[in-house]
């Protein structure tokens, strides 16, 4: 295994990772709504539709770290693993940009933009990879 191909598959474990913790915590803020009565105005409502939302975004990492711990052995599933790093890049860049463009503050943005980071070098890496099997 090369090193761009390890590099897929380190990129595709911490991707795996963070869809572990993003579905745990949306399941945990989905059982946990009820807690949130009383907190802000329909509280358990708002927090039972954010856990669906962080659950939801949980399992497409998970998809998107386990296609990518395969790209690693299978070069088929490079383009794909890189379609999927792609799609998350473009998705916490929106993130960062509607956190800049409301009035309201959002939260902080460097989570965003680390993970975006790591899927960017996940892109690189599978472009890599790609490369030098002459399969781009």
């Amino acid at each position: 295994m090369s090193t761009n191909h390890r590099g897929v598959q380190s990129i595709g474990f911490v991707i795996l990772l963070m869809g572990i913790i993003s579905a745990v915590a949306g399941a945990a803020l989905f059982f946990g709504a009820p807690f949130a009565e009383g907190v802000i105005e329909d509280g358990p409502a708002i927090a039972r539709l954010f856990g669906i939302i962080i659950a939801v975004m949980g399992v497409f990492q998970l998809i998107a770290g386990i296609i990518g711990m395969r790209a690693a052995k299978r070069d088929n599933l490079l383009k794909p693993f890189t379609y999927l790093c792609a799609f998350i890049i473009v998705v916490c860049l929106a993130e960062v940009g509607m956190s800049f463009t409301s009035g309201e503050e959002m939260g902080p943005v460097w989570p965003y933009l680390i993970y975006a980071a790591v899927c960017f070098s996940g892109v690189v890496f599978a472009g890599r990879a790609l490369k030098e099997n002459g399969a781009a």
